[in-house]
């Protein structure tokens, strides 16, 4: 029954959402048909009448306000939704007095157009706009109790999902740390036994050391300047192109402004190597690997792009379908800051992943 109540219908809306949003509808509707009928006091042989106009009257206008306030919810809560409450509440002063005048007087006055005396033994003030007003107060309170009720409880599993991801890299990272200085004293004393005339190769084991030590650093801190992750990534680029050679060519562009912001430490790199590894690597005549970080009112925009084979099927199943990387990548932005990794299709191969993080900068 649970998972009946919960199943999404349309909007996002739920079917328990939904019954419950009627039977508000529905006691409201009782409660101004007695309002209604009480007013039909005193009209004696003419009650009959009076109460077939009420009927009539309840099925055109709680209609057309019922119409009104479903599509003021979209509005508020499916277009506006990106934009903070703050920023969209004072928008109910206009579209109350909207809702007043389409769904509490204009039908009214259709029905005294045909015929109907609508106004006799009732208030036009009270009936056609206190009620409306209280009627529109109360569900659009509750809209956004239950809207913020809902924050809430995502807020609190992001940070249930955000303590399991943490604890999951920690475990990760005690494997990582297990004798990391054995390791780096192992290289260098390969660098130490390699002969002078093969200096490339001693450059290529330091640029392995940086690598490892900068993925040991990335353990123990949450954030790290942009220009750290770029000079990494470019490091690991420097690698592999000493595997695909003239396969590979790489173009990092960032600007200057943003060379100081703060962003979680190996979040680009897993999207490189998915773009080395499905689509440079497949590719008979290679491609281009670029990154591009660039300012964008308040955010970072990063892209990571290539020029390789790029991918077939449905972009939107690409997130599923991708490497653990990817999938991490995808999470953490969604977690850390609510954004999302979107994928385009390069022109004129390859894939585009891009997204969006919040400038932060060391804390003066």
């Amino acid at each position: 029954m649970q998972k009946k109540f919960n199943r999404k219908l349309f909007w996002g809306i739920s079917a328990g959402e939904l019954l419950t949003w009627g039977g508000f509808c529905i006691l409201f509707l009782l409660f101004y048909f007695f309002i209604l009928t009480y007013s039909a006091s005193g009209k004696g042989n003419h009650i009959s009448h009076f109460l077939f106009d009420v009927a009539v009257e309840l099925v055109v206008s709680y209609a057309v306000r019922i119409g009104i306030i479903a599509g003021l919810w979209w509005f508020y809560f499916r277009e506006l939704r990106n934009r903070p409450v703050s920023k969209t509440i004072w928008l109910h002063l206009l579209t109350v007095v909207v809702y007043l005048v389409v769904g509490g007087i204009i039908p009214y006055k259709l029905l005294e157009a045909g015929g109907m005396d609508m106004e006799t033994g009732r208030s036009l003030v009270w009936m056609d706009i206190a009620l409306p007003y209280i009627f529109y107060v109360i569900q659009f309170s509750g809209f956004y109790a239950f809207y913020f009720w809902q924050q809430s409880q995502q807020q609190l599993r992001k940070e249930k999902e955000l303590m399991a991801l943490a604890y999951q890299s920690e475990v990760e990272a005690l494997k990582a740390q297990i004798q990391p200085h054995f390791l780096f004293n192992t290289l260098n004393s390969i660098s130490a036994t390699v002969r002078p005339d093969q200096e490339a190769t001693r450059v290529l084991i330091a640029k392995l050391a940086d690598t490892f030590r900068y993925a040991l650093r990335s353990t123990k801190e949450d954030l790290v300047p942009l220009s750290d992750e770029l000079q990494f990534i470019d490091t690991y680029l420097a690698l592999e192109k000493e595997r695909f050679t003239h396969r590979l060519q790489v173009k990092i562009i960032a600007e200057e402004t943003i060379q100081d912001v703060l962003i979680p430490p190996m979040l680009l790199q897993p999207l490189v190597e998915n773009a080395i590894k499905h689509g440079i690597g497949p590719s008979r005549q290679g491609g281009v690997v670029q990154v591009n970080c660039r300012e964008d009112e308040g955010f970072v925009a990063i892209e990571v792009c290539d020029t390789g084979l790029g991918y077939a099927g449905d972009l939107s199943a690409l997130r599923m379908a991708g490497g653990i990387g990817l999938r991490n990548t995808i999470l953490r932005l969604e977690k850390l800051y609510g954004q999302p990794m979107l994928i385009h299709r390069n022109d004129p191969s390859g894939l585009i992943f891009s997204f969006k993080i919040p400038i932060q900068y060391h804390a003066s």
